[in-house]
């Protein structure tokens, strides 16, 4: 086919259609047409322009399957002066057929932003935000697998990072998991709700811990359990990450300390609580956290009762090196029990005595009752017994003792005391 050539020599060609109505005087614009199939029996042809294309125009128009952009960016709202309305919104459209609405994906600038602080148009940031909506202004879905708050960019231009994400909501205010299925389950593990492991061996290695158990622990990586090593508190923790499980009663994690030989050497005592808890970095829903809460609290006890400065507090030596029940009033302790008996202030009460701690004086305030005894006492060792009889005897008190002597006998009273010494 041979090439026909239009050539210019110099200066410009401008190509002019369009006519003036000879009675009216009013111009009427033309069209141009670039037919590179006239007879419609072959493929369309084409029309190359080597150089710039410039349309000035309202509208362009491309009836064609395929577009190729070379270009990266597409400069939408160019020459848009800030104040007219149709430059508010800017974006695609996409259409989908006459039975179903066109979809958008536009930036609206009258959508109020917020930053992740909860302030609405903070400092910095401007209004608007992207909006996903049909033709009738119905906000539709967002299907995404990730939501990066913390992006990290490589180039000159930099971005501007954040590690927090804001999610505002509706007039409900809540933010809701919409599943088909027990959605809590998928948080916690509810086979482990109440699971307790016996600890049997410990061992640390380079900072990492390998816990043996009386049972078959069923754990796998990752799983979050709590340690509580009652012969060694440096093996405990909670929210520990098992690391890997080398046998059906082992398990290993992170644990810093002294390097620790497993075997008999490193027997140990105490428990694992295996957690609910599948992942620490899972949102849950109301009743996960319902659920989690009831089944730490089935198992939780409590070592003290307490309101403000004044509490009841217990003590156990595996734990904190001392076993004691303390009492505390106004945050000064006022009593406390122990291994050696119970104590109120100075008064020590033992399994078989009273005693001054501070000093050898007990003062007894009030009437003291020593119940009548039917049979002697026996001989004391290192004291001497005081116990009384229904019937009094010579001495007329009632009161009798035993020495450590083995001497028993009867109080005398102040007037048998002085008729006795009347008639001596």
């Amino acid at each position: 086919m041979s090439v026909k050539i239009v050539k210019v020599q110099s200066g410009d060609y401008k190509l002019v259609v369009g006519s003036v109505n000879p009675q009216t005087g009013i111009p009427s614009a033309g069209n141009i047409t670039f037919d590179t199939n006239p007879t419609g029996q072959v493929g369309d042809g084409k029309v190359t322009i080597k150089g710039d294309l410039e349309v000035l125009g309202t509208t362009t128009t491309v009836n064609t399957e395929t577009v190729t952009i070379e270009d990266n960016i597409l400069d939408l709202n160019f020459g848009w002066n800030g104040s007219t309305t149709p430059g508010r919104t800017s974006g695609l459209w996409f259409n989908q057929g006459p039975s179903n609405p066109d979809i958008h994906l536009v930036w609206e600038l009258d959508v109020l932003s917020t930053d992740p602080s909860g302030n609405t148009n903070a400092a910095g940031n401007p209004d608007g935000t992207f909006v996903f909506k049909d033709g009738s202004n119905n906000l539709r879905a967002i299907s995404t697998n990730s939501i990066n708050a913390a992006p990290t960019k490589l180039g000159p231009e930099g971005w501007s990072q954040s590690s927090d994400l804001a999610i505002k909501v509706g007039s409900d205010k809540v933010v809701r998991i919409v599943d088909s299925g027990p959605y809590e389950q998928r948080v916690l593990d509810y086979s482990k709700l109440f699971t307790v492991l016996t600890i049997s061996i410990t061992g640390r290695l380079s900072n990492i811990a390998t816990i043996t158990t009386t049972t078959a622990h069923n754990l796998i990586p990752g799983n979050i359990i709590d340690v509580f090593c009652t012969s060694n508190a440096s093996f405990n923790g909670s929210f520990v990450t098992v690391s890997s499980t080398p046998t059906p009663t082992s398990f290993t994690y992170s644990n810093s300390g002294f390097d620790v030989t497993a075997g008999p050497s490193g027997s140990a005592t105490g428990t694992v609580k295996v957690n609910a808890v599948r992942d620490a970095n899972i949102i849950p829903n109301m009743r996960a956290v319902a659920d989690y809460a009831f089944s730490s609290l089935s198992s939780y006890v409590s070592n003290r009762i307490q309101e403000n400065d004044t509490k009841v507090q217990t003590y156990d030596f595996d734990t904190s090196g001392v076993s004691k029940i303390s009492f505390e009033v106004d945050g000064t302790q006022k009593a406390f029990i122990d291994n050696f008996g119970m104590t109120f202030g100075n008064i020590q009460i033992t399994t078989n005595g009273i005693s001054n701690i501070s000093n050898d004086n007990i003062i007894i305030d009030n009437v003291l009752n020593i119940q009548n005894r039917v049979n002697t006492p026996s001989t004391p060792v290192g004291y001497v017994k005081l116990y009384s009889k229904n019937a009094p005897g010579n001495g007329g008190t009632g009161l009798f003792f035993v020495n450590t002597t083995g001497t028993n006998d009867e109080l005398i009273s102040k007037t048998r005391a002085l008729l006795i010494s009347l008639i001596i």
